[in-house]
């Protein structure tokens, strides 16, 4: 079983294999693959074949649950090293449980295939384009999520030429079984607005499909999605408009689940009402007294950064700004964030810097300017912080001969050009700031605290870090957070440990009951925001300076590494998957 997909796992795989089969059907899952072997390929063909096979960076495309149009095996002396599925010419699976990837569609897997006289996957992608290209939006949407098999076929079943029946009777064969079935229907009417506006009966297909199916079948399809998945969001909406009677015969767990989705803001105002009314409120307890809102973003939130007003997310490879209950997106002059990268941004109140590791830019917007500028390109850069108007980041040199490879930290003003203000051996993380100094993880021999004056020198060891910090760029471990008289971080994953700016003292801060993904500082106190897990609730924690700890929050989210945790004038925000959570920030008792 293979590991999620990279270059080089491809090439390794291809290495050992002597022969590749070509099936002119696809597979679900793990099961044999249907159809028969249309060629075999063997010697120069498997280079050939490798170089057509272009992976898309920026994570999985989600898992298309049909079996897909085509299926190719590795072979060495009669056993099967690895297999890929092409579904729908646009995006492939290889043998793993982690979703499909996108294929660079310009390039040739799909017309390699047809080469040799296997069409079908690019036929499927043809035919995925003219509906693209030949209908308006939102119909467009909705015939795009459609089942593949109903796809060319709706125009019929909007006639009644083909009735309900005998499109079920379709989908049977596609899919590896009927809970497969019902969450690819879920899929298709997540979208929350496209089938509705382009027609009221349009919509209700994908509804009257569901209806046919058993609700311990609708369960379990609902207990297997993943968190946040469109499986979820359009169970929310077929169970928002089936009645409270079918709702109230749910399971406890499928009902929690759809729960959380049901409030997604992006459903219909009726529809949310109607679910939380059935289902109750979402999972999120606070404090009595305080009130989290929150927002669904475009995507995992990749970062979260604060400007003191209002929260800053990049999530959906955009950049947004959280106002009030809604995200607006910030449009970068003409460029986009690619679809690769480590992407990251610190925001202040006269300064936002966003910094993406792959295209190597770096875009600087000053408010209330909409339009954010190139601030510098470089290859690398991440971690970026905003001090008094000029922007930071972290910079992977690249290794020359006869000089090991170093890393920077960068400094630019916009309207300069970028300067290397320190540079060390092995790797720098967690890049903080306060009014005077710059602060970051350093790792080579030693893992270290270490402190540089913002107009460059030296750098200054503050400390020597104990357990296991695992200091890396896209790791949640450790999160580094700047106080008045001391700097934050997590080592073991719960622990929060303190060293003190002045005499480098090191204390133990606290414990926390599950992993902590990131530290926020403030005036008054330390804020985590510590992981939920398969047995454990969330909890956004705030540790005082006497010791107290109280939770802010708790929630059943279970969130990616890069869930993010920021600290405003009068709001405390946190990311989890696609939400951002905003609450009052607490203040100290007045004595």
């Amino acid at each position: 079983m293979w590991p999620i997909p990279e270059e080089g796992l491809l090439d390794a795989v291809f290495v050992e294999a002597s022969r590749v089969r070509v099936f002119d059907g696809g597979a679900f899952d793990f099961d044999p693959p249907r159809g028969e072997v249309a060629f075999e390929l063997q010697g120069d063909d498997l280079r050939d074949l490798r170089r057509s096979i272009v992976v898309l960076g920026g994570g999985s495309a989600g898992k298309c649950r049909c079996r897909g149009d085509a299926a190719l095996t590795l072979d060495r002396n009669g056993t099967t090293l690895g297999r890929i599925v092409v579904h729908h010419g646009v995006t492939i699976r290889l043998q793993t449980p982690h979703g499909d990837h996108w294929l660079d569609t310009g390039v040739g897997l799909i017309s390699f295939l047809a080469e040799r006289g296997l069409s079908a996957p690019l036929q499927a992608y043809e035919a995925l384009e003219a509906l693209k290209q030949s209908t308006a939006e939102p119909r467009r949407s909705w015939l795009v999520a459609a089942p593949p098999v109903l796809r060319l076929r709706l125009a019929a079943l909007e006639s009644g030429e083909l009735a309900l029946g005998a499109a079920f009777a379709l989908l049977d064969p596609e899919y590896a079984n009927i809970e497969d079935t019902a969450a690819a229907l879920f899929d298709w009417i997540a979208d929350h607005d496209a089938q509705w506006i382009a027609s009221p009966e349009l919509g209700a297909i994908g509804m009257d499909l569901l209806a046919m199916i058993p609700l311990e079948v609708l369960e379990r399809a609902v207990l297997r999605a993943p968190e946040f998945a469109d499986t979820l969001l359009g169970a929310a909406r077929y169970f928002s408009t089936t009645g409270r009677t079918r709702v109230a015969a749910l399971n406890t767990a499928a009902r929690a689940r759809i729960r959380h989705a049901g409030n997604d803001p992006g459903m219909v105002a009726s529809n949310r009402e109607l679910v939380a009314s059935a289902l109750g409120p979402p999972g999120v307890t606070v404090a009595p007294g305080t009130r989290v809102r929150w927002v669904r973003a475009l995507g995992p939130v990749e970062s979260l950064a604060s400007d003191g007003q209002r929260p800053y997310a990049v999530a959906g490879k955009r950049l947004l700004r959280v106002e009030s209950d809604a995200l607006q997106e910030v449009h970068l002059a003409g460029d986009r964030l690619d679809e690769r990268g480590n992407i990251t941004v610190a925001a202040s109140s006269d300064l936002v810097v966003i910094a993406n590791s792959f295209v190597g830019k770096i875009w600087a917007l000053r408010p209330p300017n909409p339009e954010p500028t190139v601030l510098a390109e470089q290859r690398g850069a991440r971690d970026p912080v905003v001090v008094g108007g000029v922007g930071y980041w972290v910079a992977n040199g690249a290794a020359e001969r006869n000089v090991p490879a170093q890393t920077h930290i960068v400094t630019c003003a916009p309207g300069s050009a970028p300067k290397p203000l320190l540079a060390v051996a092995g790797s720098l993380s967690e890049l903080g700031a306060d009014g005077e100094h710059l602060y970051a993880i350093a790792a080579d021999r030693e893992t270290l605290v270490i402190r540089v004056a913002r107009s460059g020198g030296a750098p200054e060891t503050l400390a020597v870090l104990r357990g296991s910090p695992r200091p890396h760029a896209n790791y949640p471990y450790p999160s580094l957070a700047i106080g008045p008289r001391e700097i934050f971080f997590v080592v073991d994953e719960r622990t929060i440990e303190a060293v003190n700016k002045r005499s480098g003292r090191q204390r133990i801060v606290g414990q926390a009951p599950t992993p902590v993904y990131r530290l926020a500082a403030a005036g008054e106190g330390l804020y985590a925001l510590a992981q939920a897990t398969e047995s454990s609730r969330g909890s956004v924690l705030r540790f005082a300076d006497e010791g107290d700890v109280t939770v802010v929050a708790e929630y059943d989210r279970l969130t990616r590494e890069r869930a993010g945790l920021v600290i405003g004038d009068d709001f405390i925000a946190w990311s989890a998957d696609e939400r951002v959570f905003i609450a009052p920030r607490p203040r100290p008792l007045s004595l």
